[in-house]
């Protein structure tokens, strides 16, 4: 069946005379653990077979392996202990043609783009289109880019499928790749085994330019760089997969990641032990762009490790080079630093449980140059060291500001610090047009919701229970609404307050059920340099 192609094997098998499913031994693997079998395998990935299959047996490989299109590997267990640092055991690699170069800006919802020459493109080619622009200078890596699909060409006026999502401009060296995807690759049930040393610099599998990426039922543990690793990669999927232990003394150490111009990628329903970060978005040099439409939905992430050198620990991480990023119906247990943290500017943090996280149980800083628009909602946080929900403008000495951000129906509880807090950490703008509602905060240490440097600010329906500082602690804020809150203050320094309102200008606070149960302290205090408030309506039961 395989013409003008030379494979290793010393007789046809069944399977291989029915096209159906390829055998590893048939190409000369022996699969006992021990012998090395990197060369036969990679003649059985170079044969052009569609599936090929271990047979459920155990392989020694030292080398890296390739991947090559429309294949799927299956059924085998991969012993990569004696591989090399900082080699993949599996990859797969697509090509870019060369440069062309634009000749006029393209500007952000641009469905065109200009070249001197577009005859190379053909309708459904996908180009990549870049320039050297960094997305951020806290990331210095992450230079702009996107792929996006070709509608059509003429005469230098290229058509295309989408609107961009950035812009691209011919002082920056904008530029278009055509690319040509590995695809159509699938994993299923593969085991891949790395060093026992935790910092043994090993990938699993590291994918290039590739499209249509499957991974299922897939097991890699021990491996200290990356268990996975999509590098650009567009419209793929890991599923009911399982990572552990993944430690490493100086960078990355991620269960699964997305890096650079990674578009439309899951994993979901896997489970994730003792990784430094489980999931994350990076950014690698020589590769522009940045994920986007990424999600992380469904895990289990248990015990998150620091490096060795004992930073770290976040159990699921995103850089800032990021956008529309989605961390969905996750379970994290026992980080060894803040359970979810999101420092790319956009997307939604929604129904995840977080459990006795040792800084932070979800922290928001958006650390981009451009605009934060974030959802965090539907979340339980028990437990953290420090706040429950900590969202701050960026900290990194960022341009940006936040422009939208939704807080809603969460339920923090037993929190060392806050329950919720919002600040702007840079002088680059306060955040803004922050809405913050049916929220359950019980038993925070510090207050329960702390809020300074607002600009249009609502605090509706939140229910405050056991804080044992100040309930709602207010200031340096402009045009805010604090209504129909149920505040059940339980203050165990007897002079605070319930309420702290300082220096605000423009506030309504209105139809609130105040009850302070101990204490000194007043119920509701209005201090500093606010102006312009109206308190009304409002129950107010106290013995101060």
């Amino acid at each position: 069946q395989h013409k003008d192609k030379t494979v290793a094997l010393t007789k046809p098998t069944n399977s291989m005379i029915e096209g159906l499913v390829y055998n590893l031994p048939d190409y000369g693997a022996v699969g006992d653990g021990s012998t090395n079998d990197t060369v036969a395998i990679q003649a059985a990935l170079n044969s052009g077979s569609p599936i090929i299959s271990g047979g459920g047996k155990t392989y020694k490989v030292n080398g890296s392996l390739t991947m090559v299109s429309d294949t799927v590997l299956r059924d085998c267990v991969f012993d990569y202990s004696g591989g090399a640092s900082s080699v993949p055991c599996l990859t797969a690699a697509g090509t870019l043609a060369a440069n062309i170069t634009l000749t006029s800006n393209a500007a952000i919802s641009a469905t065109t783009v200009v070249v001197g020459d577009s005859s190379s493109l053909s309708e459904h080619d996908w180009i990549l289109v870049s320039s050297n622009a960094v997305f951020d200078d806290s990331s210095t890596d992450s230079e702009v880019g996107e792929f996006v699909q070709v509608a059509s060409q003429s005469s230098g006026t290229i058509t295309l499928r989408s609107p961009l999502v950035g812009a691209y401009a011919t002082a920056d060296a904008a530029q278009i790749n055509k690319v040509s995807f590995v695809e159509n690759i699938t994993l299923r049930n593969v085991t891949i085994l790395g060093s026992a040393s935790d910092d043994n610099g090993q990938h699993g599998f590291r994918p290039y330019y590739a499209s249509n990426v499957l991974i299922e039922s897939c097991r890699f543990k021990n491996l200290s760089h990356n268990h996975v690793q999509l590098v650009s990669c567009i419209n793929s999927k890991c599923t009911s997969s399982y990572f552990e232990n993944t430690v490493q003394d100086s960078s990355q150490a991620y269960g699964f990641s997305v890096a650079n111009c990674c578009q439309d990628v899951v994993c979901d329903t896997g489970s994730f032990n003792y990784m430094r970060h489980s999931w994350s978005t990076n950014n690698l040099s020589g590769y522009p762009g940045i994920p986007r439409r990424c999600s992380f939905d469904g895990n289990t992430v248990t015990n998150s490790a620091k490096s060795i050198a004992g930073n770290g620990g976040d159990a699921v991480d995103t850089h800032s080079a990021a956008e529309d990023i989605f961390i969905l119906n996750n379970t994290v247990y026992g980080s060894s630093g803040t359970g979810i943290n999101f420092e790319c500017r956009s997307g939604a943090i929604q129904n995840n449980s977080v459990f006795d996280a040792a800084v932070n149980g979800i922290h928001y800083h958006n650390e981009s140059d451009s605009s934060g628009k974030m959802i965090v909602s539907g979340n339980i946080v028990e437990r953290p060291t420090e706040a429950g929900i900590q969202l701050f403008q960026g900290i990194r000495g960022t341009a940006s500001v936040i422009t939208s951000l939704v807080v809603a129906d969460n339920q923090v509880r037993d929190t060392g610090t806050y329950g919720i807090r919002l600040e702007e950490y840079q002088a680059s703008g306060e955040p803004r047009n922050v809405s913050i509602t049916g929220n359950v905060i019980y038993q925070t240490t510090s207050a329960g919701m702390y809020i300074r440097d607002a600009i249009g600010l609502n605090i509706t329906g939140n229910s405050f229970r056991r804080s044992k500082g100040i309930a709602i602690d207010i200031g340096d804020s402009v045009g805010v609404s604090i209504t129909g809150n149920n505040i059940q203050h339980d203050s165990a320094a007897g002079s605070n307050r319930a309420v702290n309102i300082q220096d605000v200008t423009g506030i309504t606070f209105s139809g609130n059920s105040v009850y302070k149960e101990t204490g000194a302290g007043p119920a509701i205090a209005v201090r500093g340099d606010t102006k312009k408030f109206v308190i009304s309506g409002n129950s107010i039961l106290s013995s101060a």
